[in-house]
């Protein structure tokens, strides 16, 4: 079993960005232990743990979906699953794209 997930990544400009971000973070003394830079993007659909033999259809998912280039802002600072949470994340104010393509995925999922 492996435990999946379908994810928007970042260029590296905008990359760096967040790092800078969260370096301010961490300057500012809240504790937090940053994810490796290779491992920043935004979760569309958190599938959880998920049989080895799923994963060629999984990947025939993603294959299936197009869209054109858009932009969002990170824009809020949250904490999962509430305030007390280690477990901090970049949130996005309403994003028609980025909706749009988050239900198009879940769509195909419970198509498949």
């Amino acid at each position: 079993m492996r435990r999946l997930y379908y994810a928007l990544t970042f260029s590296q400009e905008e990359t760096n960005k967040i790092i800078t971000n969260v370096n301010i973070l961490e300057d500012n003394a809240l504790q937090i232990k940053p994810i490796p830079e290779n491992s920043i993007h935004m979760t569309m659909a958190f599938l959880g743990e998920v049989e080895e033999s799923m994963i060629d259809e999984l990947l025939q998912i993603r294959d299936e979906i197009s869209f054109a280039p858009f932009s969002f802002n990170l824009d809020y600072l949250d904490s999962f699953p509430d305030r007390n949470s280690r477990l901090y994340y970049l949130g996005t104010t309403r994003s028609e794209e980025l909706y749009a393509l988050q239900k198009t995925l879940v769509q195909k999922l419970y198509q498949h």
